[in-house]
């Protein structure tokens, strides 16, 4: 292999890792700021993260929640921790998610629940995987 297909073959490589779109928001009603809930001394979201940063396909992590206050505790958290966030509407969730993807130049991305601390990223990487193989025909 020469060093110019080498060079497109890690190109091709990394243009298929999707960005992770974490979906939070924090006034639900049955559990108030449940991702900042902690489980081991740790926030619900940064499991979540935790757990995404191992995928060896997810080129970005971004939390995505709202613009409203009830959602200021969590921004100050992901500052604090150095987590990218996204801040767009409460009610339009697909709205928020498209554009957090769109600022972040993202063709493609994984949606994932916030309040989800126990996902595994082997069935991320086998999703983008499958995602990938079905993007080609």
């Amino acid at each position: 292999m020469t060093a110019e297909e080498g060079f497109l073959l890690v190109k091709r490589y990394i243009e298929l890792k999707l960005i992770a779109i974490i979906q939070a928001r924090s006034n639900s009603k049955r559990f108030n700021n449940k991702v900042l809930h902690k489980i081991y001394n740790k926030p619900i979201i940064w499991h979540v993260v935790s757990k995404i940063k191992k995928s060896k396909n997810v080129k970005k992590i971004i939390v995505a929640t709202s613009k409203n206050k009830t959602d200021d505790e969590l921004v100050k958290y992901l500052v604090k921790t150095k987590i990218n966030y996204f801040r767009g509407s409460l009610t339009n969730v697909a709205k928020r998610l498209c554009d957090a993807a769109e600022k972040n130049k993202a063709k493609f991305f994984m949606r994932i629940s916030a309040d989800s601390p126990l996902i595994d990223r082997a069935i991320i990487d086998k999703a983008i995987k499958i995602f990938n193989s079905q993007k080609k025909k």
